[in-house]
């Protein structure tokens, strides 16, 4: 490598205005959310409490990603100090840790609504099914990542002595690919049963837009996967990892997002009432 530069070009901004927007963004949903459950339809449930546990790990994944550009993250290599590899890594270790909530709470509390809305036996085979999927998923996934190195601390320490870890790569996009297809089950799962309700078109199309807007984070799934191949191959990983804490960013946020729509939806049929029929429908 190179050696340093004494203003090296950094992805630092990149990093900082994703996460700091698009969590902005999420907690003004969230704030909504809990206005309308509570102001409006008053009730708050188990989904909401979910939705609630995935903020505040959103919350620290947010000030975690934060925390990692002041040890070199969206830093060229080159630049990369040494006595930041320790750090950097804890930072890492935080975020795969604590991912699995705050993907699998969102899915979760939008299964436990989909038993409240449609109550059909194909529905509540589907939402027990994926609520089970998604629980196992957790546990295993969160499991895995606190325990992927004996001893525990080899995960951030590279000079820990008698270390043996798993594969990462391996790991990270297998637990990735299996987030997906979590994703594109829950989150377009209700767009089928919306289309034959007996509404005009306009607000049919308004719900369905509400619940599968999750095609979003769908995506962006696929494009961290797709990127998080690139940081395990390539040696520039703390500069090319900035578009990984950047797809994270809207993974979560979005999804977070999309979870809370239709909660929000008596104030979306109050502001656009042609789109989403009257508030109380």
């Amino acid at each position: 490598p190179t050696a340093a530069s004494n203003d090296p070009h950094t992805k630092v901004a990149f990093i900082l205005g994703f996460l700091i927007t698009l969590t902005t963004l999420m907690l003004m949903f969230f704030v909504l959310r809990i206005y309308a459950r509570l102001s409006i339809i008053g009730y708050f449930g188990i989904e909401d409490w979910l939705v609630a546990g995935a903020v505040l790990g959103i919350l620290v994944e947010t000030i975690d990603g934060c925390v990692s550009t002041k040890y070199g993250a969206g830093y060229h290599i080159q630049d990369f100090k040494p006595e930041w590899t320790v750090p950097y890594a804890k930072t890492s270790f935080i975020s795969g840790a604590v991912f699995p909530i705050c993907v699998a709470f969102p899915k979760l509390s939008l299964c436990i609504t989909y038993l409240r809305i449609f109550p059909s036996k194909g529905n509540r085979i589907f939402c027990y099914t994926a609520m089970i999927y998604l629980v196992c998923w957790l546990i295993s996934i969160t499991l895995v990542t606190l325990f992927a190195c004996s001893p525990i601390a080899a995960s951030w320490n590279p000079t820990t002595p008698h270390a043996s870890c798993i594969t990462s790569r391996k790991f990270y996009l297998a637990s990735g690919a299996l987030n997906s297809l979590s994703d594109f089950l829950v989150f377009l799962w209700p767009a089928r049963a919306l289309w034959k309700i007996q509404l005009p078109i306009k607000q049919r199309l308004g719900l369905i837009t509400v619940f599968a807007s999750g095609c979003i984070v769908c995506v962006t799934a696929v494009i961290r996967l797709i990127y998080l191949e690139k940081v395990f191959t390539a040696p520039d990983f703390a500069y090319n990892g900035a578009i990984i804490w950047a797809t994270t960013s809207v993974e979560l946020n979005i999804g977070l997002i999309c979870s809370c729509l239709h909660a929000v939806k008596p104030l979306l049929s109050a502001w656009f009432p042609r789109s989403f029929g009257s508030s109380r429908n």
